[in-house]
């Protein structure tokens, strides 16, 4: 496999190769630079539409079966639900189950990073 990869370099220009390198290599720290922090509508529009078009992706992604912190196994939305409920004291949060946040949080953290969803109850 290994000569026949060494052939296959050689055809090309090692010039071309380096080149090529170093523009994938510089992809990722120029995409980094251009994002930015959602706005406020950018936010509301992403959880407006979010909120109708994941229940059915929710659901499915509610059946994965996890393991416990003590060895029991257990759907994903038991655990998801035991999440919300612990961060909000509630089982959902603007309309959405445990299930739709947490799976919103793993696929979009930029704009979940800005949702203030932690019930803090102080003593008066």
């Amino acid at each position: 496999r290994f000569a026949k990869l060494t052939r296959y370099i050689k055809q090309f220009n090692s010039i071309a190769i380096i080149a090529l390198l170093g523009v994938l290599l510089n992809a990722p720290l120029q995409a980094a630079e251009e994002m930015k922090p959602p706005t406020k509508e950018e936010t509301l529009a992403y959880l407006d539409k979010y909120q109708k078009e994941s229940l059915q992706t929710a659901k499915i992604f509610g059946k994965l079966v996890v393991q416990s912190h003590d060895g029991r196994m257990k759907p994903v939305d038991s655990l998801n639900r035991e999440i919300l409920n612990k961060l909000y004291r509630k089982s959902s949060l603007m309309g959405m189950n445990g299930d739709q946040v947490v799976m919103g949080m793993i696929t979009r953290p930029d704009i979940w990073q800005s949702i203030k969803m932690l019930k803090i109850s102080t003593p008066k």
